[in-house]
């Protein structure tokens, strides 16, 4: 599974420069990995394979240019530990908080 992060914080979606993708996504987990995307797509061919940090994953997607880097997968699952919780209606937020009596960290 992979839930994609697409860069914030004023930084371009389609940008070349590694520090400004770092500099968006400072202060992530040590224990999360990663995998370039473009247009929400994975660019590694194996990267369910590949527990990359989020630097290397800058630098891989940076290396190709025929499908530039849009953003950062974040890999789910089993092997990182990891789950991401969609709340995409307005009231999710508080229905979970109201269903499961507490807030997500």
């Amino acid at each position: 599974m992979l839930a994609i992060l697409l860069i914030r914080k004023g930084v371009p979606l389609m940008t070349k420069n590694k520090n400004q993708f770092l500099e968006a996504l400072e202060g992530v987990p040590d224990f999360w990995k990663f995998t370039p995307v473009h247009l929400k797509r994975p660019v590694l061919s194996n990267w369910q394979e590949q527990f990359l940090t989020l630097e290397e994953a800058i630098e891989k997607g940076l290396e190709n240019p025929s499908y530039p880097l849009t953003g950062i997968g974040l890999l789910l699952g089993e092997q990182t530990q990891t789950v991401a919780l969609d709340f995409d209606h307005p009231n999710a937020y508080e229905n979970f908080k109201k269903l499961f009596g507490h807030d997500v960290d």
